[in-house]
């Protein structure tokens, strides 16, 4: 679902102007909706949408955080690696109020 949502937000964006300075216009929301419909059928509305752009934006922004940070990279299947001190320093610093033990 995730899939189509991302590449329909995508062709929207390379098609024009379409968004206002909030994010996507209803109109657009919409049609990323009937879309989701007719590839995943699963019905979904403007707000699940826009809820799901916003969760989208956050785990990106995230990602693009741990990439900034030295000695965070990708394996061959897609996923975050680090060597587990470089993970317990991260956590450390974003959550110093949480106490994360990693197994090394």
């Amino acid at each position: 679902m995730d899939q189509a949502l991302i590449d329909t937000l995508l062709k929207v964006v390379l098609t024009g102007p379409r968004r206002t300075e909030n994010g996507f216009k209803a109109d657009k929301c919409t049609k990323v909706a009937n879309k989701v419909l007719e590839c995943c059928q699963v019905v979904v509305g403007v707000a699940h949408v826009r809820a799901r752009l916003k969760i989208l934006k956050t785990d990106y922004k995230e990602i693009t955080e741990l990439f900034k940070t030295s000695g965070f990279g990708l394996d061959e299947n897609g996923r975050v690696t680090a060597d587990p001190l470089v993970w317990d320093k991260h956590l450390k610093v974003r959550f110093p109020f949480f106490t994360f033990i990693l197994p090394h």
